[in-house]
């Protein structure tokens, strides 16, 4: 599919912000969505819940395919190509959460006590992954490139984002600079992220802090 008929697609979907609309309601319901935002992949899609909204983006907590919480994700309305509702897979997923008795969890809002406005809900995440040091997997969106970059986040700034990158089997992997602009995703605490994390602890006497490093950002 053509980057035009992509962009079609999506202006025509996307027409009086009817996707945020339906985030909006979801999010006053507490209502499951399914959410189509991978552009290279159409099949690809998140079900969860609606945590919280701002201008540009928004904060899904995911049910995986038992209908537990499995992670956060906060995406860009701009990646978004479809939103499923009442859908046969959310009514199962619905129900499974419905019928285990041993299901505790409850759906809470993003951390609070940290100040940024609705429309940088992206920045404000990569703003408390700094602050809990905590590791991330983001996803960078452009006309030319798409890949996930999974790390600490080391550095931001008015247009970049510097990460202490971690392969998915939990290894350093140096320091990767991506423009800010350029993430359409901020993935937490789902289960890549806690099996890098633990690979990653158990290499910690490997490793020192000369990995890292070795690669200074510019200006330090």
């Amino acid at each position: 599919m053509s980057d035009e008929i992509l962009s079609e697609i999506l202006r025509n979907a996307n027409r009086d912000n009817l996707f945020r609309q339906i985030i909006v309601r979801a999010r006053s319901k507490g209502t499951l969505v399914q959410v189509f935002a991978n552009a290279h992949d159409m099949e690809s899609a998140y079900e969860g819940y609606v945590l919280d909204l701002g201008d540009d983006a928004f904060q899904l907590q995911e049910v995986d395919e038992e209908g537990q919480f499995d992670g956060i994700i906060t995406m860009s309305f701009r990646e978004v190509t479809e939103i499923r509702e009442h859908s046969r897979l959310l009514c199962r997923l619905q129900v499974l959460r419905e019928a285990d008795a041993d299901v505790d969890d409850e759906i809470e809002p993003g951390d609070e006590g940290e100040e940024y406005t609705g429309g940088d809900l992206i920045l404000g995440r990569l703003q408390m992954a700094v602050a809990h040091e905590t590791l991330i997997n983001v996803r960078v969106s452009s006309s030319t490139d798409y890949r996930f970059v999974a790390g600490y986040v080391r550095s931001i700034d008015r247009d970049f984002v510097q990460f202490n990158a971690l392969t998915e089997s939990g290894n350093p992997d140096g320091v990767a600079t991506v423009r800010l602009r350029d993430i359409s995703a901020v993935f937490e605490d789902d289960w890549q992220i806690r099996r890098a994390l633990k690979l990653y602890e158990r290499r910690r006497d490997l490793y020192g802090p000369a990995e890292f490093d070795a690669y200074q950002a510019p200006g330090e």
